[in-house]
């Protein structure tokens, strides 16, 4: 799961540009650079000195020790506009807590007749406040009023660029390491599943549990179990599993396990079970979907399917 920042602490929280230019003003006016002092004569002109100075410092403009603050000679005879363009390279191209929420937010825009584009659903606007008022500050991001929509300016377009293809990279070995973590957490989901189910059929029929998957990764399920109707009459169970968030139960359904699904029908069964950490399970809020192909594919008020591939061939002239 993604993890979001809107949730928890924003780091652009108590922020404002024309407070960056007011502490550096106040810096360079005084020799006397005792950080009790200069927040003394900050605070006379603007707010929020800890939350403005974490972010100039963060950024390498002014540095902070033992009591004491200080800006880069830098900025001691630098016009605003000089200043302006210093922090806005500084920012997008310094991995920090301020990039990665920046970023965050850029990727929120989709591509509307050439110009990057968001228009934010009313109930959420609040939450991206902090950051886009300082991106508008700063001119990254600019409001069209007429269409209630924000925009990100022309010299900035590689910035969001660059911002949409941070939430892509990933180096060989990072994914295949991610991959390595993502087949280690199925099998185990699968292990307790077989658990689960032999607890559930009881001692008589737990030998009728078996684990498909790991002589034919292909068949379409993980484990053929049974089950048992009333009177004995014992019918097969092919299972699925998937171990899923406990928050949204979201799951990846390949092409072949939706074929077998529909075909199998009610013998075929999806088990999500809720995952957290790397390997523990809770086996106690598995979910069972029998006939899964026909509850899920079908049920669009219950649930919500997204075809994230897209399957491409040249026809033959």
């Amino acid at each position: 799961m993604r993890e979001s920042l809107t949730n928890k602490f924003d780091a652009f929280q108590g922020l404002e540009w024309h407070n960056v230019l007011e502490l550096l003003e106040v810096l360079q006016g005084n020799k006397y650079n005792k950080k009790d002092y200069i927040k003394q004569r900050y605070s006379s002109q603007a707010s929020n000195f800890s939350e403005t100075l974490a972010f100039a410092v963060s950024l390498g403009a002014i540095q902070e020790e033992n009591g004491r603050v200080r800006s880069l000679k830098i900025f001691q005879s630098s016009n605003e506009a000089k200043i302006h363009d210093w922090f806005i390279k500084r920012i997008l191209k310094r991995r920090s807590r301020y990039r990665t929420r920046i970023f965050q937010y850029l990727r929120l825009f989709c591509i509307t007749d050439g110009q990057p584009t968001y228009c934010p659903p009313s109930v959420s606007r609040h939450k991206d406040s902090h950051v886009r008022n300082v991106l508008m500050e700063l001119g990254i991001v600019s409001y069209d009023e007429k269409h209630d929509s924000y925009q990100i300016s022309n010299q900035y377009f590689d910035h969001y660029a660059l911002a949409c293809d941070s939430a892509k990279i990933k180096k060989p070995e990072t994914l295949r390491a991610s991959i390595r973590s993502r087949e280690l957490i199925g099998l185990a989901a699968e292990k307790a599943v077989m658990l689960f189910e032999q607890s559930r059929l009881g001692s008589n029929f737990a030998n009728r549990v078996k684990h498909v998957a790991l002589q034919n990764s292909s068949a379409g399920y993980d484990i053929r179990s049974v089950t048992i109707e009333d009177g004995g009459v014992i019918i097969p169970r092919y299972i699925e599993v998937k171990a899923v968030s406990f928050s949204s139960f979201q799951f990846h359904w390949t092409r072949n396990e939706v074929h077998v699904a529909r075909q199998l029908a009610d013998w075929y069964f999806l088990y999500l079970i809720p995952v957290k950490g790397h390997s523990r399970f809770i086996s106690r809020e598995i979910k069972i979907i029998a006939n899964p192909h026909s509850v899920v594919l079908r049920t669009p008020g219950t649930w919500l399917v997204e075809p994230d591939v897209l399957l491409c061939c040249l026809r033959e002239e």
